[in-house]
C-alpha cells in the first residue's frame, strides 16, 4: 500500500522549483515564504504547532558549543515528533537546512541513519521525503538510489521529484540517466497502473527523459515515445507531464505534440511549459511561447485558457486577493489572442482557483461587477461550469437567474438542482 503521509509546506514549495529549470536555490527565499509556510501549515494540521526543538534550531547567539553544524539529534528529533508525528514549521525548515548543508557521503550516511530509527513508517517516511526532495536537486542520481525499490510505493509529490530528479540528471549524463530507466522498465519496478490502464510512474519518469531528449534530438525525443502504448502517449502531454521546451525548441515540441492531441488538447499539452513561462515572465513569455510554435486560433484560445489559470494560481499565492484590474489586465490579453472567448475564459478561469484569499463570495463578486459592465452570459455561463459552484448552490443560483438565454439559463438551473 502506498504511503500517504502529511506534506510539508517546505517540501511542497521545494518540488516546485525542480521542474522549473531554476538554479536559485530555495533555501535564500525562505524569509521570504515563511508567512505563507505558516498559512499552509494551519491549513493542512488544524492543530497547534509543537514546541520548537532546540537541538534543530540555531540560537540568536550562535550554535550551541562543540556541536558539528551539520549534525542532527535523532532522539531529540523523534521526541519533537511524538505529539502527532510532524515537524513543526521551524523544525522542518531547519532540517532541510541542515540536509543542504551534508555532502554527498553525509546525505548516504544520513539516509542510513534515518532507516535505523525507532519511527512508524509515517513518519520515517517524512524524513525520507526532505531528504530525498534535497538530494534531487543537489545529487538527483543518488535521490533515484535511495528511492530503491519503493519508487512505486511512494506518495505521488515523491514519485514526481523522483522524476524531476531523473530529469536533471539525464542533462548532466543522457547516457547514464536512459540506462537507469531501461533498467527500471526491464524489472517492471515502475509497472504500477492507474484506474484508467495507464502506468502512471513510467509516464512520469518517461516525460521527464523525453524533455532532455528534445532539447538536443527531437527525433530520438519520439523514439522513445513511441516506447509506450499508442492510446497513452498522448499523456506525455497532458498536466501532470514533466515535459518541457528550451530556448529553441519551441516548435519542435509543438509539432511533436500536434501529432498526439487535437488543437483544442494544447492547452493541456502546454499546460507545464505554460506554468514556467507565467513564472518567468507572465503573460508576455506565454505570447512570444505562441507566436514561436505558430499557434493556429484554436490552440491559441486553449493554450491562452491555461496561461490565465496559472496567472490566477499565482496571484493567490503572492497577493491579498485577486482584483478587479488583475482580472481586466488578463482580458485584455485573452483579447490579443482569442476575443470571442474572452468571456468564457474569464469566468472559467475565475471558478477554477480558490483557497482562503479567494473566497467563493468574492468571486461572485467579480463575475458580477464584469457581467455588469458586459452584459454577457458567457461570463455566467462559464463561471457556472465549474465544480465549486456545487458547494455554494444558493449563490449560484442567483447568479443563473441572471442569464438571459432561456435555454441556456434553464439547463444550469436544473443542474445546479439536481
Amino acid at each position: 500500500m502506498k504511503r500517504a503521509h502529511f506534506l510539508p509546506p517546505i517540501v511542497a514549495l521545494i518540488l516546485g522549483t525542480l521542474w522549473l529549470g531554476s538554479e536559485q536555490h530555495l533555501i535564500t527565499n525562505l524569509e521570504n515564504e515563511t508567512q505563507l509556510l505558516r498559512e499552509h501549515i494551519a491549513a493542512a494540521r488544524h492543530s497547534d504547532t509543537p514546541a520548537e526543538d532546540p537541538s534543530l534550531i540555531s540560537s540568536k547567539h550562535g550554535r550551541p558549543k562543540n556541536s558539528n553544524p551539520h549534525a542532527i539529534d535523532w532522539k531529540k528529533l523523534i521526541q519533537s515528533m511524538a505529539n502527532d508525528g510532524r515537524l513543526s514549521e521551524t523544525e522542518t525548515i531547519n532540517l532541510y537546512q541542515k540536509f543542504w548543508a551534508m555532502s554527498s557521503a553525509e546525505l548516504m550516511s544520513a539516509h542510513e541513519e534515518i532507516a535505523a530509527l525507532e519511527l512508524s513508517e509515517e513518519e520515517r517516511g517524512m524524513l525520507r521525503d526532505i531528504l530525498i526532495v534535497v538530494l534531487a536537486q543537489k545529487e538527483p542520481h543518488l535521490a533515484l538510489e535511495c528511492a530503491g525499490d519503493k519508487i512505486n510505493a511512494a506518495p505521488d509529490h515523491i514519485r514526481y521529484a523522483l522524476a524531476a530528479a531523473l530529469q536533471r540528471w539525464s542533462q548532466k549524463d543522457l547516457p547514464a540517466a536512459t540506462a537507469w530507466l531501461d533498467q527500471q522498465i526491464a524489472t517492471g519496478k515502475l509497472d504500477s497502473k492507474s484506474l484508467d490502464g495507464k502506468i502512471q510512474s513510467r509516464l512520469w519518469f518517461e516525460s521527464a527523459l523525453v524533455s532532455s531528449l528534445l532539447a538536443t534530438d527531437p527525433a530520438a525525443a519520439e523514439q522513445r515515445m513511441m516506447t509506450l502504448p499508442e492510446n497513452q502517449r498522448g499523456a506525455f502531454f497532458g498536466r501532470e507531464s514533466l515535459i518541457q521546451t528550451v530556448s529553441g525548441k519551441e516548435k519542435d515540441f509543438a509539432d511533436l505534440a500536434r501529432k498526439y492531441v487535437s488543437a483544442d488538447q494544447m492547452g493541456a499539452a502546454c499546460s507545464s511549459v505554460t506554468q514556467t513561462l507565467i513564472r518567468k515572465g507572465g503573460y508576455e513569455e506565454v505570447e512570444l511561447f505562441l507566436n514561436q510554435i505558430e499557434a493556429n486560433p484554436i490552440e491559441r484560445r486553449a493554450i491562452a485558457a491555461e496561461a490565465v489559470k496559472s496567472k490566477m494560481m499565482e496571484l493567490t499565492q503572492t497577493t491579498q486577493q485577486v482584483t478587479h484590474e488583475d482580472i481586466g489586465k488578463m482580458r485584455a490579453w485573452v483579447a490579443q489572442h482569442s476575443p470571442d472567448a474572452v468571456d468564457t475564459i474569464t469566468g472559467e478561469a475565475l471558478v477554477d482557483f480558490g483557497g482562503r484569499k479567494s473566497p467563493f463570495a468574492d468571486r461572485v463578486k467579480l463575475i458580477e461587477q464584469f457581467h455588469a459592465e458586459t452584459g454577457s452570459d458567457k461570463l455566467l455561463i462559464g463561471f457556472l461550469s465549474g465544480q465549486e459552484v456545487s458547494q455554494n448552490r444558493d449563490a449560484a443560483l442567483a447568479l443563473a437567474a441572471k442569464i438571459s438565454d432561456e435555454a441556456q439559463r434553464a439547463k444550469i438551473i436544473k443542474n445546479l438542482t439536481r
